[in-house]
């Protein structure tokens, strides 16, 4: 009887334990970070350039990823019955100016299991707000992303980037 017990407090609550609450913030290990890269398949570093894309909508984006780690994520299930889980993102392309010229603000995102052990977001495009996102070849855009938990724990980071055209 305590064993099927022990099994209900496990499939209620979401994650491994058979005594107490689950809280899913007691399983965030180590410093809240957030990195910004590429990659169509997989995280990769961010290189020196990004060439400008089309999207499927018409639109032109930079192909980036996130990678997080000392956060807490989880993909969103396929009835988003755990969409009050996500974590609140913000992905920007900054210009010379200080202005924001693609991406995010203050969106829940879902974040898988990456390769590494770290939750990633890959590819995460950053939408020009522009048609033509080419109108940027050549410059130093600035991207920019924080990343906030559920549980309140919050990373940020900035990465510059050369833009070039199609």
């Amino acid at each position: 009887m305590q064993a099927r017990l022990g099994a209900v407090a496990v499939v209620t609550c979401g994650c491994f334990t058979f005594v107490g609450a689950c809280d899913p913030c007691d399983a965030v290990v180590g410093p809240a970070v957030v990195e910004i890269g590429t990659g169509f398949d997989a995280f990769e570093p961010l290189p020196a350039t990004l060439q400008v894309q089309f999207g499927l909508q018409g639109g032109t984006h930079l192909n980036g990823a996130l990678a997080i780690s000392g956060l807490f994520y989880e993909p969103l299930d396929l009835l988003g019955t755990n969409a009050d889980k996500l974590a609140t993102t913000t992905f920007q392309s900054i210009d010379s100016a200080g202005e924001a010229v693609g991406g995010y603000e203050q969106i829940p995102v879902d974040f898988r299991d990456g390769d590494d052990g770290r939750g990633v977001r890959v590819p995460e495009p950053v939408v020009f707000f522009v048609p033509d996102g080419s109108v940027f070849a050549g410059q130093v855009l600035t991207l920019r992303a924080s990343v906030e938990d559920i549980c309140g724990n919050r990373a940020e980071a900035s990465a510059d980037v050369e833009v070039t055209g199609f």
